[in-house]
C-alpha cells in the first residue's frame, strides 16, 4: 500500500455469530461466558424503569445529543433498556455500533461514521437514523463482562469534551451499579422467599407433632400452647395463653406428692404450685422429665411423660418450656408386652431428637437470613443481633448488644437525632397499642458511611415487653416509582430546627410528580407556614415585634424567651400531608390566637414597598408555589393544595 498504510477489512458477522463454526474456541468461550453474564441479570425484555430512563436522560444532557441508549448485546441482536430518540427497541447485532463498542473496556468515540471505514457503509449511517456521531461506554460487570453500553448518539458530526466523556463512563458505571442492585433485590427476594417458605414447614412441623408444647414465663403464665397441646387437653390456646398456669390441666394431689418430695430433696419448703414443676430445673438449669396426669377440659384423665426445660436467655433463666407426650398407648403397650417398653422408649428418644433438631434448625436460618434481625427492650437496648449486622454495618453482634439503637443511627452533624427520637417515641407506645413499625432509618457503618435501612418492627410479650425487629437495605430509589400514595401526621413542639427535615421529607414524597425547582419551592412553601405555626401561633410574636426584633437583630433572643414560658411549651404543631397521583395535600395547624389571613393573603410580594419589608411574605410566597393556600377558622389552621398534571 502507498505510504505504507495497512489495508483493513471489516466484515460483518452474521447473527449468532457466536456459534459459527471455525471461530476461534478462545473466543467462542468467551463469548458464551459473556452471554451466561448478561441471562443472569434478567433484564433482557423487561418493561421500562425510571432509574435507567433517569440515567439515558442524563446523558444526552450532558452531551447534548438527541439520542441515548442503554445496549445490551445479545447473541444476535441489540435490545435497548432504555433509549431517548430511538423508536426501535431493538436492532441487528452486525450493524450495531455497540457490538464494536464492548471489544474494548475504553469510551469508543466516532466523530464521523462517514469517514470510518468500519461504519461509513452501515445501514443506520446511510439510513434512518443516519448517524454520524457516537460515544459508547461499555457496561462492565464486576467479572470483567462486557454487556453493552451507555451510547450517546448524533445526526451531526460532532466532538465532545474530555469532561463529558469523563461523565459519561461514570454515567455507564452507575447504570452497571443499577443492574447489580436489581439483580440483587431479585437474589434476595427468592432467598426470602425460600426462608419463608421453610419456616412455614418448621411451623407446620410444630403444631402437627403428636406433642403438647407448652411455654410460660417466669411466674408460670402460659405464654404459648400448641395445637399439640390443644388437641391433647381440648382447650383452645385463647382460654389459656396469658390468662392461667399450668395447674389448670394437672392433678392437684400429683402437686402435693411432688413438693414433699422435691422438699426432702432440697432440703426446703417448696410451695405445691407452679413452683414444683419448676425448682428441680431451676436448680440443675437441665431438663426435668417424669411422669403426670393430665386432666381434659371434660375432667377425663391421661398420663403423660412431661419434660420442663428453662429457656436461657443471656445466661439467666427466662422462662419454661414444658413438651408433654401422651403415655396412653404407652403404658397399655407395657401392661401388654413388657419387652416392648424399650422400642417405645427409644421412639420417644427419637422425638426429642427430632424437636432438638428444629430448633436448631431454626437458629441456622435466622443467622443464615439476609436480612439484620435483632431484639431490643421499648427504650432501644438491643437485646439480641443476628450476625447480618457485621456484613450490613461492619460490627460483630456481640458488640452491638446492649447498645442502643440510636447509637447505630447517623446523625452527621447534627447532635439531634429526629429519625432516631420519633422511632423511640412510637415505640413507646407499642405495650398499649402493639401496631407494627415500619421506616426507613440512616445508619452509620463502623466506617462512618451512612447506610438507609428499610426496618420493620413487631411488638411481642414473652412475660415482658419486647420488640423484634428485622432490616434490609433500603430500595427506595428502585421501588419509589411504584409508590401510589402515602400519607402521615406528626406532632412536634415549637422547636424551630426541626421544620427544614420536616419540609424537605414531605417534598420528598411528592418528588416523582415535580421538577427539581417545583421541588425546592414546595419545600419553601412548607417551611414558611411551619415558622409561621410556630412564630406568630404558638409563640405568639406579633408581626410588630418581630419587625422590632428584626431592626434590632435579636429574634433569635425573642424566639428563646417566648419557648421558655410554660404555657407556650405545652403548646403543639400537627403536621400532616396526604400525597396521590392528583395532589399534595399538606395541612398545619397550631394553638395560637390566629390571625388576619384575608389581609396577609391580599398583600402583592413584587409591589416595590412589600418588598422592602423584613418578614410577612412567607404566606404570599407560599401561594405562589401552592394551587391552593386555605385557612379555615380564625386562621390556625392552613391547607395547602398542589395539583399534579
Amino acid at each position: 500500500m502507498p505510504g505504507g498504510q495497512k489495508l483493513q477489512i471489516f466484515i460483518a458477522l452474521p447473527a449468532g455469530y457466536a456459534s459459527v463454526p471455525g471461530m476461534a474456541e478462545q473466543e467462542k468461550a468467551k463469548e458464551q461466558s459473556r452471554l451466561a453474564a448478561l441471562y443472569s441479570y434478567n433484564i433482557l425484555d423487561t418493561s421500562a424503569e425510571q432509574a435507567f430512563d433517569d440515567l439515558v436522560r442524563i446523558a444526552s444532557h450532558i452531551c447534548q445529543t438527541p439520542i441515548s441508549l442503554i445496549s445490551l448485546i445479545d447473541s444476535n441482536r441489540q435490545w435497548f433498556k432504555a433509549r431517548i430518540g430511538m423508536e426501535p427497541q431493538e436492532t441487528h447485532r452486525d450493524i450495531a455500533f455497540c457490538a464494536e463498542a464492548i471489544k474494548t473496556p475504553d469510551l469508543m468515540v466516532v466523530e464521523d461514521a462517514t469517514a470510518d471505514p468500519r461504519f461509513q457503509d452501515n445501514p443506520l449511517v446511510i439510513d434512518d437514523p443516519e448517524i454520524r456521531f457516537y460515544a459508547g461506554a461499555p457496561l462492565i460487570t464486576p467479572e470483567g463482562h462486557a454487556l453493552g453500553t451507555l451510547c450517546v448518539i448524533d445526526r451531526e458530526k460532532r466532538k465532545i469534551s474530555e469532561e463529558q466523556q469523563d461523565l459519561l463512563q461514570r454515567l455507564a458505571r452507575q447504570v452497571m451499579n443499577q443492574m447489580e442492585l436489581r439483580r440483587r433485590i431479585r437474589q434476595e427476594k427468592i432467598t426470602t422467599e425460600a426462608l419463608q417458605q421453610s419456616l412455614g414447614i418448621q411451623r407446620a412441623m410444630f403444631d402437627s407433632a403428636n406433642l403438647s408444647i407448652i411455654a410460660t414465663d417466669l411466674d408460670g403464665t402460659i405464654q404459648t400452647f400448641n395445637q399439640g397441646a390443644s388437641r391433647m387437653l381440648s382447650y383452645d390456646p385463647e382460654e389459656v395463653v396469658g390468662k392461667t398456669d399450668p395447674r389448670i390441666f394437672h392433678d392437684s394431689h400429683e402437686i402435693v406428692r411432688r413438693a414433699i418430695e422435691l422438699g426432702k430433696d432440697l432440703g426446703r419448703m417448696v410451695e405445691p404450685g407452679f413452683e414444683v414443676f419448676v425448682a428441680q430445673c431451676r436448680e440443675t438449669k437441665h431438663a426435668d422429665e417424669r411422669e403426670w396426669t393430665y386432666i381434659r377440659k371434660d375432667g377425663s384423665r391421661f398420663p403423660v411423660l412431661l419434660s420442663i426445660t428453662p429457656v436461657i436467655k443471656e445466661d439467666r433463666i427466662a422462662g419454661y418450656l414444658g413438651i408433654g407426650r401422651d403415655l396412653t398407648e404407652t403404658n397399655r403397650l407395657k401392661e401388654q408386652r413388657d419387652e416392648m417398653s424399650e422400642e417405645i422408649l427409644r421412639a420417644n428418644k427419637l422425638l426429642e431428637a427430632e424437636l432438638e433438631e428444629a430448633s436448631i434448625r431454626h437458629k441456622h436460618l435466622v443467622e443464615a437470613s439476609p436480612e439484620m434481625i435483632f431484639s431490643m427492650d421499648l427504650d432501644g437496648t438491643i437485646r439480641s443481633m443476628n450476625q447480618r449486622v457485621h456484613g450490613l454495618l461492619g460490627y460483630n453482634a456481640d458488640e452491638v448488644v446492649g447498645k442502643s439503637i440510636l447509637e447505630l443511627l447517623f446523625s452527621g452533624s447534627s447532635q439531634f437525632n429526629f429519625e432516631g427520637e420519633l422511632l423511640l417515641d412510637r415505640m413507646k407506645n407499642m405495650a398499649d397499642v402493639p401496631r407494627r413499625i415500619e421506616m426507613s432509618l440512616p445508619f452509620e457503618t463502623r466506617a462512618g458511611n451512612l447506610i438507609e435501612l428499610y426496618v420493620t418492627l413487631d411488638y411481642v410479650s414473652l412475660g415482658w415487653p419486647m420488640v423484634f425487629g428485622r432490616a434490609i437495605p433500603n430500595q427506595e430509589d428502585v421501588l419509589s416509582q411504584y409508590v401510589l400514595s402515602s400519607s402521615r401526621e406528626l406532632q412536634i413542639g415549637n422547636d424551630i430546627q426541626l421544620i427544614d427535615e420536616i419540609s424537605k421529607s414531605i417534598a420528598e414524597e411528592a418528588s416523582r410528580c415535580l421538577d427539581e425547582e417545583e421541588r425546592m419551592g414546595i419545600t419553601l412553601g412548607i417551611r414558611e407556614m411551619l415558622m409561621n405555626a410556630i412564630e406568630h401561633g404558638n409563640l405568639g410574636i406579633t408581626f410588630e415585634e418581630k419587625s422590632l426584633a428584626l431592626e434590632e437583630d435579636r429574634l433569635f433572643d425573642l424566639i428563646r424567651e417566648r419557648q421558655k414560658e410554660a404555657a407556650i411549651r405545652q403548646k403543639r404543631i400537627r403536621v400532616g400531608y396526604t400525597f396521590n397521583q392528583k395532589e399534595l395535600s399538606v395541612h398545619i395547624e397550631d394553638e395560637g390566637q390566629g390571625f388576619d389571613t384575608e389581609k396577609m393573603l391580599g398583600r402583592n410580594i413584587k409591589d416595590v414597598a412589600e418588598s422592602r419589608r423584613m418578614h410577612g411574605r412567607g404566606i404570599r410566597i407560599t401561594k405562589e408555589m401552592f394551587d391552593e393556600i386555605r385557612y379555615t377558622g380564625k386562621g390556625n389552621r392552613v391547607i395547602l393544595r398542589k395539583l399534579f398534571e
